[in-house]
């Protein structure tokens, strides 16, 4: 017969301390290529996150880290809006969505690192980095200037600043053939922007 006075609760100190021993092994978890269906069309996710002893045992975010990362296929670039998150980079998100229209985006690649923020002292977004080529899109990067169609190039993304590398567009019958966009200080009050680009005209002055 079992003794019901001592085995039981040998039985779960026992239970207990295999259960803190499998908990602190399991300071990191990382998924690789998950699938996520959008459409007719797929993107590949992964995530990895560590730090999770500090958090389970002591409640301590300092060493809580995630990072999640996404690879686009080919997406209608009025899509990109529905598949990277507003509230992760809303400013950037907000510039993207009224600022680059039609056309698509390709070989896109996302990455999103949460974590501890010393200054802020709580956890969150701390770095977003972004990018994707672009075919026949349009690009209105200032209030006032002619929207550059047909543009082809490679946009990068982050929080506090957007590029817009150009090979090719068309703007108000000005050919370009290169040049950089640079909308900067997105995550202050007062954003500014650096246009840099090159192309000739298709019309002969008289």
């Amino acid at each position: 017969f079992l003794d019901g006075r001592d085995t039981p609760p040998q039985s779960a100190k026992q239970f207990l301390s295999e259960f803190e021993n499998n908990i602190k092994q399991l300071d990191k978890v990382k998924i690789e290529d998950a699938l996520f269906d959008f459409g007719n069309k797929q993107a590949k996710l992964g995530l990895t996150a560590e730090g999770f002893k500090d958090y389970f045992f002591k409640g301590e975010l300092n060493n809580l880290k995630i990072t999640f990362n996404a690879d686009l296929g080919t997406f209608d670039l009025d899509e990109l809006s529905k598949l990277w998150p507003k509230y992760l980079g809303e400013k950037a998100w907000e510039w993207c969505k009224e600022g680059l229209y039609g056309g698509e985006i390709s070989n896109g690649q996302f990455v999103f690192d949460f974590g501890y923020d010393e200054k802020t002292k709580s956890f969150g977004l701390v770095r977003l980095y972004g990018s994707a080529d672009m075919k026949d899109a349009n690009l209105h990067y200032l209030e006032g200037m002619p929207v550059i169609t047909n543009l082809y190039g490679r946009a990068i993304f982050e929080q506090d600043k957007i590029e817009i590398k150009a090979d090719k567009g068309v703007s108000d019958g000005v050919i370009l053939t290169g040049g950089t966009v640079l909308l900067y200080d997105l995550d202050k009050d007062d954003n500014f922007i650096k246009i840099d680009l090159t192309g000739y005209s298709t019309i002969t002055n008289a």
